[in-house]
């Protein structure tokens, strides 16, 4: 299946990372009155009348093989999104802090994080410090840089390490980003801060502040002697009292103007280094000692200066100052040697590990240990201990991905991230990468995206494009949406809307309408109302939203009562006619009359634009993209889902809490073998649990069901927390029985959960106690481990069964078919799958069992199947049906054999049940959907298994996948075993 991903935009480029700022049309004169325009908005949000249902996050938390700045074996690391900021306790090394959808805390060297902003007035966090005397004290500076000054609000200050915050909101700093902060050793009340507004003092920790140098200031350090260093778009300045007063330092050959500056001093604070963009390329100066000269060093020759204006960082090795670090796009490391000259290294690219990501915001050294250092980019935080020769991502856990489009396809959520790319939300923490474009609009059977001069049109799912222009529109397309059959809609930058129309195996403009002046921001049609379309503007002059009653012909402002703040998409209801949902920069707001009356909608969202919106109508769920928070989710039934307090197991790789009919229920993708266990030095992380589709992947792989009697296996299960508040004391305990179609029922008690061996008599066989994952927070996940003696007993293929709990409490099992629990019980999951081509035996041992009153019972297959199986080598009273169903039979080939004795031996009443001497051929497969009946009339015991053999082809014929299934008296399907290619 073709997923809508539209063709890569320019990642990197500075209209994609000034993507906020511009279509807001926020010049820097425009940012204070935005600032406290959004100020006051967020205050009406503190006060709501009707708090409503709660916001839960979705992630994404973990995104595995992002985008990486240079080719190498760790190309595709695991990235969150922007982190530009980082700090490191002096006192702990364990304790950091990160600066990206507001502010998040890891007392683990960044192995868990914890947002702790979310409350705050701005995600946007441009730089971070500990007080060196006072580490209980933290700041943020917020605003991050150029790209989101508009969200700065002055500072925020904690007292106790960055677990709270409370916002210091400064007047000559709304609307201004800060990019770097330095607090004085000996008061934490002393800052400097180099802000998009200059350069300011506070004596006070933040309450006040004072102006020192005007014009964008990037960086300022601290030197020997008390000399500071501050640098901007004035060049270089310096002041030998305390930031009081300041004058010009000159740089030999310096550019004629800058566009970024960074300053770091060395330790001890003798050797100094200045490096520079400006004139299109970089530049770097190294001085010897205060009073000294700065001399001009060559900069390495790959290095890429060309949004320096966005990520620029230098630092200096702690352990010897002739070494210095630069970032930009990429990282380098330069080396001083004896005689003067320079020797660099790229750093971005490694032989071991992860690749860093492009665009490198921050550089900063552990304390106590001068080889270990992390970066700060566009993909997230990433940790060095050897002085740069290898990388690990800290991403997992920081969900501060930009999501700026949502859409709907099928059971999926797809999330358009920025340079993160389209996203696909699968019901847990890791999100799957799918392409470096937004989601495009699905019309028909072609893609359409916004395109130079007009739109993109793909007719192959995205493999190629062509360019459709839009005459006699003006403007370039800066929203889009489908508008019922052969329809679009579009709004273009100077506020044109427009009506499509598939005419002539083209599309052609019908209708064109212009409310009013500016970029449209957002466009939507009702699905139930076809010609009812709603439009939204970012720039609140003029109304926010307008809707068209008439297919887009004429149109009204609906936006009174809407704070004044940008609106980013607009969303009608088309189960509740209406209702409208807008997300704005300041949260998300609903109304139930067209647009007359608004306010604000649920509780527990962060405080950060909302970019997307989107209705997910079957489940009724409202989703919310924010910039650098990710995802949110609120149900908009009469009260949350039944299952919403309990840890959730999937029946697929879907967002969907329960399968769809005539869906797998048996595949789910939570519960994995690995076979040999591997040496561990910790838990399996979700991240390593999903990463096993891709080119390249290094996380667990799925190998079904396949086990080596009385050997030692490992049973992973990955558990889901969808709901509100936290999970306490989540346990997971698993059973396993032989490889089946229909797993046999379980018996009635509350030996699961009190962890007991099943009753005698079940075939059922635990796979040892319960295992804990501890709590689990809204939208996170988490994997149980077992280690697991494989009873010599069991044949070489399983069928697994998980059950998760949470609160200690026990759960009453009912006796009852496990596939009743796994249809209509999220916290239960089976899995009975087989991996085939995956170094295993040619030979599949399948019990088959009936249901009460449900037979006779037939086998049949779908998909894939038919060119897996060569033959079956059935029961003897099963033989005799299978001729009258006209099975040819002949001899088992000598392929097989020696697989057949190997089973008998471990089990000797096969021999006594199967006729070992036929294998009867089984129908070709059908090239469509569909079902092939292999055979009918079965009688089968509801409570004793008889065996099937399954003679597979090795290697199989091609890749695919597909399904044996048993079959009620109705056609109904009892249990199913599903078959795939090793991937």
């Amino acid at each position: 299946m073709h997923l809508p991903v539209g063709p890569r935009s320019g990642a990197g480029d500075p209209a994609r990372l000034d993507d906020f700022a511009l279509r807001r049309g926020l010049e820097p004169g425009h940012r204070p009155a935005y600032a406290a325009a959004r100020l006051a908005a967020l205050g009406e949000l503190a006060r709501p009348d009707d708090p409503g249902p709660a916001w839960r996050p979705l992630g994404p938390f973990a995104i595995p093989h992002g985008r990486t700045a240079g080719p190498g074996p760790g190309r595709r690391p695991r990235v969150a999104g922007r982190v530009a900021a980082v700090a490191v306790d002096p006192g702990d090394p364990r304790h950091l802090l990160a600066g990206g959808g507001g502010v998040w805390e890891s007392r683990d060297g960044g192995r868990s994080w914890r947002a702790r902003a979310d409350d705050q007035p701005t995600p946007a966090i441009g730089a971070l410090a500990f007080a060196p005397g006072d580490p209980a004290v933290a700041y943020a500076g917020t605003g991050q840089g150029e790209a989101l000054a508009a969200l700065g609000i002055g500072l925020l200050r904690s007292g106790d390490g960055g677990a709270t915050w409370r916002p210091l909101v400064a007047e000559e700093l709304l609307g201004a980003g800060f990019f770097d902060l330095l607090v004085d050793p000996a008061d934490p009340g002393r800052l400097l801060a180099a802000t998009t507004a200059g350069l300011w003092a506070s004596a006070d920790g933040g309450a006040g502040w004072e102006p020192r140098l005007a014009g964008r200031s990037w960086a300022v350090s601290a030197g020997a002697g008390g000399e500071l260093l501050a640098g901007g778009e004035h060049g270089l300045h310096r002041s030998e009292d305390g930031g009081a007063t300041w004058r010009r330092v000159p740089l030999a050959s310096a550019p004629d103007g800058f566009d970024r500056v960074a300053v770091a001093h060395a330790t001890g604070g003798q050797v100094t280094y200045v490096f520079a963009a400006g004139d299109g390329v970089g530049h770097l100066w190294r001085r010897q000692h205060p009073g000294g000269p700065f001399e001009p060093v060559k900069p390495p020759a790959d290095l890429h200066s060309r949004q320096a204006w966005h990520s620029w960082a230098c630092a200096a090795d702690p352990a010897d100052p002739e070494v210095v670090w630069l970032g930009a796009f990429g990282l380098h490391r330069g080396a001083r040697g004896p005689g003067g000259r320079w020797s660099w290294v790229d750093l971005a690219a490694r032989p071991a590990g992860d690749s860093l990501p492009p665009g490198q915001h921050a550089i900063v050294f552990e304390p106590g240990d001068p080889r270990a250092l992390y970066v700060a980019n566009e993909g997230g935080l990433f940790r060095s201990p050897d002085g740069g020769r290898s990388w690990r991502s800290l991403g997992a856990g920081l969900a501060v991905a930009e999501v700026g489009h949502l859409a709907d396809h099928a059971a999926w959520l797809l999330a358009g991230a920025g340079d993160l790319g389209t996203l696909r939300y699968e019901g847990g923490e890791v999100w799957c990468p799918l392409g470096d474009g937004d989601p495009a609009v699905v019309a028909g059977d072609e893609l359409v995206a916004a395109g130079a001069g007009g739109l993109v049109v793909s007719a192959d799912g995205g493999t190629s494009w062509s360019a459709v222009g839009l005459a006699p529109a003006r403007g370039a397309v800066t929203a889009l949406a489908a508008a019922g059959p052969g329809r679009l809609l579009a709004g273009t930058t100077v506020g044109e809307l427009l009506r499509l129309e598939r005419a002539g195996g083209g599309w052609s403009v019908r209708v064109v309408a212009r409310p009013r002046e500016g970029p449209v921001a957002a466009v939507a049609a009702d699905p139930e109302r076809p010609e009812v379309a709603w439009a939204a503007w970012a720039d609140p002059r003029g109304g926010q939203v307008w809707r068209s009653p008439d297919g887009g012909a004429t149109w009204a402002d609906r936006g009174g009562g809407l704070p004044e703040v940008p609106v980013a998409a607009v969303a009608p209801d088309p189960d509740r006619p209406g209702t409208v949902f807008a997300a704005t920069d300041a949260g998300v707001w609903w109304s139930r009359d067209d647009g007359a009356g608004w306010r604000p909608l649920g509780r527990g969202l962060p405080n950060a634009p909302a970019l997307a919106v989107a209705l997910r109508r079957p489940e009724r769920l409202l989703r919310a993209g924010l910039l650098g928070r990710g995802v949110w989710e609120l149900p908009l039934g009469a009260g949350p889902e039944p299952a919403a307090g309990t840890p959730a197991l999937r029946p697929g790789r879907s967002p969907a809490a329960h399968p769809r009919p005539g869906a797998a229920w048996w595949e789910c993708p939570d519960i994995k073998l690995e076979v040999p266990p591997a040496p561990r030095d910790g838990p399996v992380e979700p991240v390593e649990f999903e990463d096993d589709r891709w080119p390249g992947s290094t996380g667990l792989a799925e190998l079904g069901g396949r086990v080596v009697p009385d050997r030692p296996a490992r049973v992973h299960v990955q558990v889901h927390h969808r709901g509100v508040g936290p999970l306490r004391d989540v346990r997971v305990r698993v059973l396993a029985v032989p490889a089946c179609l229909r797993p046999p029922d379980l018996p009635a008690g509350t030996w699961m959960t009190d962890d007991l061996d099943p009753p005698r008599g079940s075939p059922w066989r635990a796979v040892g106690p319960s295992a804990s994952v501890g709590d689990l927070d809204p939208g996170r996940s988490a994997v149980a481990s077992f280690d697991w003696q494989v009873p010599w007993d069991l044949p070489g293929d399983v069928c697994l069964l998980a059950l998760a709990s949470a609160g200690g409490a026990a759960v009453a099992v009912p006796a009852a078919d496990p596939a009743d629990l796994a249809v209509a019980d999220s916290r239960w999951g089976l899995k009975s799958l087989t991996v085939v081509g995956r170094d295993r035996g040619p030979v599949l041992l399948l019990d088959l069992l009936g249901g009460a009153g449900r037979g006779p019972f037939a086998l049949a297959a779908e998909g894939w199947v038919a060119e897996v199986v060569a033959g079956l080598v059935l029961p003897r009273r099963l033989g005799e049906l299978a001729r009258e169903a006209g099975l040819a039979a002949d001899r088992v080939a000598s392929h097989w054999r020696p697989e057949l004795v190997t089973l008998v031996r471990q089990d000797p009443r096969l021999a006594e049940w199967l006729d070992l001497t036929a294998a009867f051929a089984v129908p070709a497969g059908r090239n469509g959907p569909g079902l092939d009946v292999w055979l009918q009339g079965m009688e089968l015991a509801p409570d004793r298994s008889e065996p099937l053999l399954l003679l597979l082809r090795d290697p199989p014929p091609s890749s695919g996948r597909g399904s044996l299934l048993l079959l009620d008296d109705d056609g109904g399907v009892l249990g199913g075993h599903t078959f795939r290619a090793a991937g």
